[in-house]
């Protein structure tokens, strides 16, 4: 996924006010995440797989067959351009502001711009819904509620200071999903967070930027999701369970009372403990 500016930018004049090497002429679209990419778009490359041909990369050092700005921190100067992009040219919204005459408000709500709320859903009291939120029909947000917050993601700077890391995606809440009493999901990077059909959200939920719950997952009481986690269809979480960053967990896998899962968890499996094991059976 791709977060597109308000209008195009000349990325020689930018990355001069950084220090950074350019020596190409490239007008920049947007920023993209590092694992997909988009032509014509900005983004930090450390390791693993290259994102798409057209991608223009932040990196240490070149690589072939791509436009590659030379940095020695490249997240730490990607960052830093997101920011310095945000404040001096803004991103297109993710939505238009548009809540359904059917929906029923609480007391104390904060709705801001560019949120996108579906027929016949119950927006309890004292609730923040951040810009760049879609909620669906048919769903409940309880009581204190904050969903398209700010992540919790920092690099250290070469002054070694705490840099904050910018989130500018959104939040995507399908049909029928259910969110309990102060529960927190946070918007993503630049890709969205996701909670699909039908999902359930017991009290004191924190979803972290960039996860996806899959279809009629059920979350329970307590649990914590750190940032990426990838979870499939019909998931059952016990109270009190925690998952660690860019896990990925198959469908109808049920992840037990407290566990710590710290590996992936294949379809199906039932894990227990800390950190989690399958059940043997």
């Amino acid at each position: 996924m791709a977060r597109y500016f308000l209008k195009p930018i000349n990325l020689r004049q930018v990355a001069q006010k950084y220090g950074l090497k350019v020596d190409f002429d490239a007008t920049v679209l947007g920023v993209s995440d590092s694992n997909v990419g988009a032509s014509d778009t900005i983004t930090d490359y450390i390791k693993g797989d290259l994102p798409a041909k057209g991608t223009i990369l932040i990196t240490k050092k070149a690589i072939e067959g791509y436009r590659c700005v030379l940095s020695d921190n490249p997240s730490e100067d990607f960052y830093c351009l997101i920011n310095e992009f945000s404040k001096s040219i803004g991103f297109t919204p993710l939505y238009n502001s548009k809540v359904h005459e059917s929906v029923i408000i609480g007391q104390n709500v904060v709705i801001e711009k560019g949120v996108e709320i579906g027929q016949n859903t119950t927006i309890e009291h004292n609730v923040v819904i951040h810009s760049g939120t879609s909620i669906g029909a048919n769903c409940i947000i309880r009581s204190g509620a904050v969903i398209g917050g700010e992540g919790y993601g920092f690099v250290i700077d070469s002054e070694q200071r705490y840099l904050r890391q910018p989130f500018v995606g959104g939040v995507v809440i399908r049909e029928e999903v259910e969110v309990g009493y102060n529960s927190a999901i946070v918007r993503g990077s630049i890709n969205n967070t996701i909670l699909g059909t039908g999902v359930k959200l017991d009290n004191l939920v924190h979803i972290a930027h960039d996860c996806v719950i899959g279809d009629y997952s059920t979350v329970t009481a307590g649990v914590t999701f750190c940032g990426y986690v990838v979870v499939g269809k019909n998931v059952r979480f016990a109270p009190q369970s925690t998952v660690k960053q860019r896990i990925h967990i198959g469908d109808n896998a049920i992840v037990g009372l407290g566990a710590v899962v710290v590996k992936n968890i294949v379809a199906g499996d039932v894990v227990v403990g800390n950190p989690a094991k399958p059940l043997i059976k």
